[in-house]
C-alpha cells in the first residue's frame, strides 16, 4: 500500500519536466538573492537585496550528473485542483496562462517571521505570471 500511494504522489505531486521550464537556467554559484525576514505577514512582499552574498549550492552538479536533469525531484505542498488560489494552470508548462486557466497548480507555503507557521502561511504559487 505504501509503494502504490508513492507512486500516485509522484504522478501528482512532483512536477514534470515540462512544469519546470525554467530549471537549466539555474546556476549553482548563485542559486538565490536575499529577502529580508519581517515581523508581520501584511509587510511581504519584501524587496530583494543583491548587494548580501548568498552562497552556493554544493549539491545542483552531483544531482545533475546522477540524474542526468535539471529537474527537481521536489513534492509541493498543495495541489490546486479546482482553482481556489486562482493562480490558474500551470503543470505542463502552462504558467503563461494565467489565473484565468482551469485546472491543477502547484502550490509552496512559505514560513515568514514570527505570526506565521507552516499552518498558517501565505501560498505561493510555483509558477506565476504575475496576471
Amino acid at each position: 500500500k505504501f509503494n502504490g500511494a508513492w507512486e500516485i504522489m509522484e504522478k501528482y505531486m512532483i512536477p514534470t519536466h515540462a512544469d519546470q521550464p525554467t530549471n537549466s537556467f539555474y546556476s549553482p554559484s548563485k542559486p538565490a538573492t536575499y529577502a529580508p525576514e519581517e515581523d508581520t505577514p501584511n509587510q511581504y512582499p519584501t524587496a530583494l537585496d543583491t548587494s548580501v552574498p548568498v552562497g552556493s549550492d554544493p549539491l545542483a552538479s552531483e544531482l545533475k550528473s546522477a540524474y542526468n536533469t535539471d529537474d527537481v525531484y521536489g513534492m509541493h505542498w498543495i495541489q490546486d485542483v479546482d482553482n481556489t488560489y486562482g493562480f490558474g494552470n500551470t503543470p505542463g508548462g502552462k504558467c503563461e496562462a494565467g489565473p484565468t486557466e482551469t485546472g491543477p497548480s502547484y502550490l509552496n507555503t512559505f514560513q515568514r517571521g514570527p505570526q506565521e507557521s507552516v499552518w498558517e502561511t501565505v501560498p505561493q504559487p510555483t509558477c506565476d505570471a504575475f496576471k
